[in-house]
């Protein structure tokens, strides 16, 4: 099991916690509190020392760090997020270093030994700042709706994303792709796509409607197609 290491946001939340007993303990169980510190954080007892007597406020930085990343680098990951059409950070970086050899074997990138290197070592966080303001074209705007009693529901239903795992199949994304084009009233066209995480392999199953017993039939059809079993699915069905 590997050892995980604070964030700064853990460090200085822990610290805060810290702070109120240490100053109100006598010296001997300021040196207790200090080596038990010094364990948590990993940080050196002259700087916990420091970091004790001030505010213990992260403050923003006078000046911004420059881009870790050149722009050859941040241009190869917007491409493929967009090959990719654009999935979270999380799915992406795990496969970047793939997604752009494939685009450089058909001709879309130039890949350098330079870029394939850093592409391989680049962040899930530098991946969403990256990917961030890059935003799919708008297929239609859709009109505001009244807040209904079944959307107020929606807000108290804890989100959860499936394990990020590569490993075993079996770990499916549910979602619905609607054919209504640019107007969405009236009867149209879906298509449910379950999507295993590890694998990748997508089944489809396209249906009418979108209603419980249409989306229920299609769930079993998309289901009997897939070569491996089912551990779980997001949303559950």
């Amino acid at each position: 099991m590997t050892e995980e290491t604070m964030s700064i946001d853990e460090r200085y939340k822990y610290l805060r916690k810290m702070q109120k007993c240490y100053f109100q303990a006598d010296r001997k169980t300021r040196s207790a509190l200090l080596t038990e510190m010094e364990q948590v954080t990993e940080l050196h007892r002259k700087s916990l020392l420091r970091l004790l007597h001030s505010s213990l406020r992260r403050k923003k930085r006078r000046r911004q760090r420059g881009f870790t990343y050149g722009a050859k680098v941040r241009d190869a990951v917007k491409l493929c997020a967009e090959a990719l059409d654009f999935p979270a950070a999380e799915r992406l970086q795990p496969v970047l270093l793939q997604t752009a050899q494939a685009l450089a074997r058909h001709g879309h990138l130039n890949l350098t030994p330079g870029m394939a290197s850093q592409l391989q070592r680049i962040s899930v966080s530098t991946v969403r700042r990256i990917v961030g303001p890059v935003t799919r074209i708008p297929q239609r705007i859709a009109a505001p709706r009244k807040p209904t009693r079944a959307r107020n529901r929606k807000h108290g239903v804890a989100i959860r994303t499936l394990e990020n795992t590569r490993e075993h199949p079996g770990r499916l994304e549910a979602d619905t792709v609607s054919h209504s084009g640019p107007e969405a009233g009236g009867q149209f066209a879906r298509t449910l796509c379950l999507t295993d995480v590890a694998t990748g392999w997508v089944s489809t199953h396209a249906t009418l409607g979108n209603s419980a017993l249409v989306m229920k039939d299609a769930f079993q059809g998309a289901l009997r197609r897939i070569p491996f079993p089912v551990v779980t699915t997001y949303p559950d069905l």
